[in-house]
């Protein structure tokens, strides 16, 4: 895809610090890093979120994200470790990525809430009745 950053990366036209390669997915380090060893697991064809990726690609971007993840946290001796996709309006490069990342102490994300909006039972009810609906 023309202007995409991640397939210039892929096709080896932009430089990145890539730490795995496979026929599907290649695995490179974040140029704005969250935590030391902050990766990015993209899919080697243009994909643009994940409403337009495949089960069999999801898998393997998935197979490969756990696999980044054990490495992160046992290199940096993490607590934890963040998967993050952000797609639509939120999505900085239009080409699915995977972030994966260590946390600890000094590096919480706090994700924040609205202050006291807890959601009743029978709205729950409601929502999951909706999703459920639409399987």
């Amino acid at each position: 895809m023309n202007n995409c950053i991640f397939c210039e990366i892929i096709a080896k036209k932009a430089d990145a610090n890539i730490v795995f390669e496979n026929d599907t997915v290649v695995a490179f380090l974040d140029i704005d890093p969250i935590s030391d060893g902050h990766i990015l697991v993209v899919p080697k064809n243009h994909i643009r979120d994940i409403h337009t990726l495949d089960e069999k690609t999801g898998s393997e971007i998935m197979k490969i994200a756990k696999k980044m993840a054990d490495i992160i946290k046992n290199t940096f001796n993490f607590n934890g470790i963040m998967l993050m996709e952000v797609n639509g309006d939120f999505q900085d490069v239009p080409h699915f990525h995977m972030h994966v990342f260590g946390r600890n102490k000094e590096n919480d994300i706090k994700f924040q809430y609205p202050q006291n909006q807890k959601t009743s039972k029978i709205e729950l009810n409601k929502i999951a009745q909706k999703i459920k609906f639409n399987l």
